[in-house]
């Protein structure tokens, strides 16, 4: 019996002594490596739960977060070499579709809020589209980055991420000639990379991400 391809999510993580740099003038290497790991368990968590997503994969250069993502259930994947961030998503892509993904969800590792009931409303908008071929985005909260990239099927358009991101994803769709849409998630909008992120983020954390605020004295 053939399997109905299902939808699968892609989590990309870098390696944690590398994160959040741009939060070096307020967290010590350390406290940013708590803080980045635990944004990635409740980001986890919630792919986990969410009733739409079969699979969720981790793909990173650093085997610590894979052992972390592979004891909450998720699939370890290990970039065959220092890969960036396009290129590291363009290999879990293709490994995923190869696992009979017929769908995929690109979430940072960075956006804790995020709830299940968040991304089971995005898939749900993707499953009702008329179209074969179809792209949905989440924006960041300046309206510029992407926070969610779901597409259908998996490699209709090629992961753009970096500044700006939204509009090449865009223009990646309009080029291809592939349905856009971009959906509002409140949650989903609020990623950490900056002190100011990191203070609204104090005021709403939950879960993993506000016990490791709260020992590192934020909350």
């Amino acid at each position: 019996m053939t399997r109905r391809p299902g939808t699968h999510a892609i989590v990309p993580v870098k390696p944690f002594a590398r994160a959040k740099t741009r939060l070096a003038q307020m967290l010590s290497p350390e406290a940013r490596r708590v803080l980045a790991s635990a944004m990635l368990l409740d980001v986890i968590a919630a792919l986990r739960a969410a009733r739409m997503i079969e699979r969720v994969w981790v793909v990173s250069l650093d085997r610590e977060v894979l052992r972390g993502a592979a004891r909450l259930g998720a699939v370890p994947l290990e970039e065959e070499f220092d890969m960036g961030l396009n290129r590291a998503l363009r290999f879990a892509t293709r490994t995923s579709a190869g696992d009979g993904a017929g769908r995929v969800l690109i979430v940072p590792s960075d956006v804790p809020l995020v709830t299940a009931a968040d991304i089971d409303a995005l898939v749900g908008a993707a499953a009702r589209a008329r179209s074969p071929r179809s792209v949905i985005a989440v924006a960041s909260r300046d309206g510029t980055g992407t926070n969610a990239l779901l597409r259908t099927p998996p490699a209709v358009i090629p992961p753009r991420f970096g500044a700006g991101s939204l509009r090449r994803h865009a223009q990646e769709a309009e080029r291809r000639g592939v349905p856009f849409l971009l959906r509002r998630a409140p949650r989903m909008m609020l990623d950490v990379d900056t002190p100011a992120e990191l203070v609204l983020l104090a005021r709403r954390a939950r879960g993993h991400t506000a016990r490791a605020l709260r020992r590192l004295g934020f909350l």
